[in-house]
């Protein structure tokens, strides 16, 4: 099993018991300067509470079943506002809210876009692009890149 899934597998118990939910989890550097980055959501926002008591239970686990060998550090927050959009599960909770995307260079069509995620059918997301009011299709698998925008 990847370290991902190992963190995902001892977190996930605890998180919903918590009424929390695994947003992503990044994982950096190497064996000697490990940083295990966690963000977690709920419905009704993320507390620096419930933050800090993630970490002490995550960490906990994680020492005692010796998931990173050596020293690590462990980073538990909030995705933000202006969240990474990483996964299809990401667009469609974010169905209503202003996205930056970036496409991969072999998508035809254009290279980014900023609007309005409006909805997903069969795989297909769909945007309302802000500069004109159009409505653009792609898969999940053409976005390079995307994140929340702040609305105004």
């Amino acid at each position: 099993m990847d370290l991902i899934a190992s963190i995902t597998t001892l977190l996930t118990p605890y998180l919903e018991k918590e009424k929390l939910s695994l947003y992503d989890i990044e994982i950096v550097g190497g064996q000697a300067n490990t940083i295990v980055r966690v963000f977690i959501d709920c419905e009704t926002g993320v507390t620096h509470k419930a933050c800090a008591k993630v970490s002490q239970h995550l960490s906990t686990l994680m020492d005692v079943e010796e998931t990173i060998p050596g020293e690590y550090v462990l980073e538990v927050s909030s995705p933000g506002l202006t969240r990474a959009l990483k996964k299809p599960e990401h667009f469609r909770k974010s169905i209503g809210k202003l996205a930056k995307i970036n496409f991969r260079v072999t998508f035809e069509g254009p290279k980014s876009i900023i609007g309005k995620i409006v909805g997903e059918e069969d795989g297909v997301f769909m945007v309302k692009q802000i500069s004109n009011s159009q409505i653009f299709k792609f898969r999940f698998e053409d976005v390079a890149k995307a994140r929340l925008e702040f609305e105004e």
